[in-house]
């Protein structure tokens, strides 16, 4: 266990001499895994209008198969 201070010290000191933006995207999105992500009430309303339209068949919901079947066809699988 003593080595480990030294270790998130060092992941520091490289964090803060990265200036790569993917990089720091990709950190920042390990360091948010796990946390709970909240929603604002215009994300919660949009959820909720999709759903709604889900139910009344006004918004069609596409089966996983077509979806796959669709994107392997436009690669030319």
């Amino acid at each position: 266990m003593g080595k480990q201070p030294d270790r998130r010290i060092d992941l520091a000191k490289r964090v803060l001499d990265t200036t790569d933006p993917k990089t720091l995207d990709i950190i920042d999105h390990i360091m948010m895994a796990g946390q709970v992500q909240r929603s604002t009430e215009a994300e919660i309303e949009e959820f909720e209008a999709i759903a709604d339209g889900m139910r009344k068949g006004t918004i069609k919901s596409i089966p996983w198969e077509e979806v796959r079947a669709g994107l392997l066809k436009s690669l030319g699988k």
